[in-house]
């Protein structure tokens, strides 16, 4: 097909269904948004004159000019197909510089001085018009100015998403939910991830709300405003600001390690809730297995009479007959089999912990919950200090105690603001890649968690590991994950808003 003509002759149709395309079509878009802003601005300009009869003065021309320039900088300068990505990034740094030279020279004092030596020279009800048609423009200037940045970020978003929805509508379907991860993309989903993510999205969630707000009601209902209190105030406050994979670190080494204080990860010291098999073969062809007391006892050798379980639990008296015996009875094994076992194995209860916790589900919670437990205390800080005081001192003069007054006053008036900063702070843990990466390193599982203490992987990192392959059908899927990621954010969200609503409805 023939180049498009005009503002950019080097893209061709053909061109636009590459992978640079998006790039293009971002840049066009900012472009178009920026030409949008010098219209609105030059339509505040026209209407401004025409209400005052004045000339506009020169900063909002300055702005004008700068935006008409850099729009007419990126339609001149717009890249092609093969270099989209690093001329986009550099035209959008040299516009940002342009655009702070531009009003930094337009509200630069020494014009405000100017417009003061010309204004001394007016009389009193001149220099109040002056002053208001002044304020006024510079109001309208603003409002203009945080108008185009407003939309100029909605914009990118609307872009930045439709072209993830554009990439993963081929693999949007039930069966990205319903299937595991695979090496097909045409099989692949988002199973095990989804599963894993809503565990330790609750774990997270059960463990930071509960621990942030007793901290938020210590510090401001309970805590003397003194050393102790401004160094607690400080450490969260640099808490909040620390990278998250240095969480991670901390999780793997105080949650899945322990310090190296109960062995290793994959032969701990302490298990509750599990019990030791080992599985003998039958002579018909099944499988047998009797109880261990732990898990380094020695297997027994198996005589007549024992007992032992079949493959769906129920209980079986062992009976040895000679090597090559045919029998039907389930409990009959060969005399070379009933010497040593085919396995050895473990089952693990429903309530079955151990310690250290390793790479589980549990201590992948316990550590996203460090990370967001500084941002749920500050949230939850915030809304304590907004009740009004009144409240307290008229809790306190009809003679109720402190506890009282908070069980009955403040956390009733506080938990909107409590749990809206919560959800929403569980909600960015939902998106963490680093810490889990750090912890678990697992990024392809078959099956979904059953329990606290079982392997896991999320959707950020099966979003990764996706987004890593040089397969282009797995960027697709990538992508879809995405959107579930972004669908599951704001299934939190709203519930999020929906629990402000029903706490503040008997408080109005």
């Amino acid at each position: 097909m023939k180049d498009m003509p005009g503002l950019a002759p080097d893209v061709s149709v053909d061109a636009l269904a590459t992978d640079h395309s998006w790039w293009w079509i971002l840049e066009l878009s900012l472009v178009v948004a920026l030409m949008a802003c010098c219209a609105l601005s030059i339509g505040f300009i026209i209407r401004g004159r025409r209400a005052s009869g004045e000339r506009p003065r020169g900063g909002l021309l300055w702005l004008v000019a700068g935006v008409g320039l850099m729009a007419g900088g990126g339609l001149l300068f717009m890249p092609d197909t093969s270099s989209a990505e690093s001329s986009w990034i550099t035209w959008l740094v040299a516009s940002a510089v342009f655009m702070i030279i531009i009003l930094t020279t337009a509200w630069w004092p020494g014009r405000s001085a100017e417009v003061d030596d010309r204004s001394n020279e007016l009389d009193g009800n001149q220099l109040t018009r002056a002053s208001s048609s002044n304020r006024q423009r510079r109001d309208r200037m603003f409002h203009a100015f945080c108008f185009s940045v407003t939309g100029l970020s909605v914009l990118s978003l609307v872009i930045l998403l439709s072209a993830i929805g554009y990439l993963g509508w081929e693999y949007l379907s039930w069966d990205l939910l319903t299937s595991y991860a695979s090496r097909d993309p045409e099989k692949a989903g988002v199973k095990a991830a989804l599963w894993g993510t809503i565990f330790i999205s609750i774990v997270c969630g059960l463990t930071a709300i509960p621990i942030g707000t007793a901290t938020a009601l210590y510090l401001e209902e309970y805590s003397k405003k003194g050393k102790l209190y401004r160094i607690i105030d400080l450490n969260i406050s640099n808490l909040a600001g620390v990278p998250s994979i240095v969480y991670g670190i901390i999780g793997l080494t105080i949650f899945a390690r322990m310090f190296g204080l109960f062995g290793p990860i994959n032969e701990p010291n302490i298990q509750v809730g599990a019990s030791h098999h080992a599985s003998y073969l039958t002579a018909n062809g099944s499988s047998v297995s009797v109880p261990l007391e732990s898990r380094d006892a020695e297997s027994p050798e198996l005589v007549s009479g024992m007992s032992a379980y079949g493959t769906e639990g129920q209980s079986i008296q062992i009976k040895i007959v000679p090597d090559g015996t045919e029998s039907n009875d389930p409990g009959a094994i060969w005399e070379s089999d009933a010497a040593e076992p085919v396995q050895t194995y473990e089952e693990r209860h429903w309530y079955y912990l151990q310690l250290p916790f390793g790479g589980t589900v549990l201590a992948g919670g316990f550590t996203l919950a460090l990370v967001v437990l500084p941002i749920v205390i500050v949230a939850s800080r915030e809304a304590i200090r907004a009740v009004p005081p009144s409240l307290r001192e008229a809790a306190m003069g009809c003679g109720a105690t402190r506890w009282q007054t908070i069980q009955k006053v403040i956390l009733p008036a506080s938990i909107p603001g409590i749990m809206t900063g919560s959800i929403l702070a569980v909600s960015r843990a939902i998106g963490e890649a680093a810490p889990l990466l750090v912890l678990t390193g697992i990024l392809f599982i078959r099956f979904t968690p059953e329990h606290l203490m079982d392997d896991f992987t999320a959707l950020p990192l099966q979003i990764y590991n996706w987004a890593g392959r040089p397969q282009e059908e797995f960027h697709a899927v990538a992508a879809s994950g995405i959107v579930v990621l972004l669908f599951l954010l704001l299934t939190f969200n709203a519930i999020a808003v929906v629990i402000r609503q029903c706490f503040q409805k008997p408080l109005q």
